[in-house]
């Protein structure tokens, strides 16, 4: 029926946003990442665990702000704030290739990743799970979740195996620039 295939392709969207925030691939090589921005002057592990800190931090909001504001203010300040934080530290991965003077700042990196990973925790990684059981109906839910989360795992299977390669070719600016393009 198209409300049941409406449904699935919503659900599929959600999946698939939650899948181009990156925050997922950042965590998991965020020491490799940190290794090859060139300058970084604070402690790898230290920021390491912040950032996984700031993940539970992120799924803890969620919590919060989703009663106060609903799921869809949720999802769009969550989308475009990991969009902004990922394009923010492209930025600043290019530039400091560019310009020598501003690995001096090196905790600009840090903080733009710090916020990708609050801000795709607060809802895109989280809420989008709670979006994806309401929105489709209640026939073909098993299914159709199914299919959702089959689809979701195999994109982060994938990103985790593609990630440590494009890192090398594109470089980190490029990969974190396909991340935030992907979630404007």
């Amino acid at each position: 029926k198209p409300n049941n295939l409406k449904g699935i392709v919503i659900g599929l969207g959600v999946v698939c946003t939650n899948q181009c925030s990156g925050a997922f691939s950042i965590l998991n090589y965020s020491t490799a990442i940190l290794e090859k921005s060139e300058g970084f002057q604070l402690d790898i592990s230290t920021s390491t665990i912040v950032l996984g800190l700031l993940q539970i931090l992120g799924t803890y909001s969620a919590t919060l702000t989703v009663d106060r504001f609903g799921r869809k203010i949720v999802l769009l300040i969550s989308a475009s704030g990991t969009a902004v934080g990922l394009l923010t530290a492209g930025v600043f991965d290019y530039l400091t290739y560019k310009f020598e003077f501003l690995k001096e700042y090196s905790w600009v990196l840090i903080l733009s990743l710090a916020s990708v990973i609050y801000l795709a925790n607060m809802g895109v990684c989280t809420v989008c799970y709670v979006v994806l059981v309401e929105i489709i109906p209640i026939k073909v839910r098993a299914v159709a979740t199914s299919l959702c989360l089959l689809i979701s795992s195999s994109l982060s299977f994938t990103q985790l195996k593609v990630f440590p390669i494009l890192l090398e070719s594109i470089g980190f600016y490029g990969l974190m620039w396909t991340f935030g393009t992907l979630m404007m």
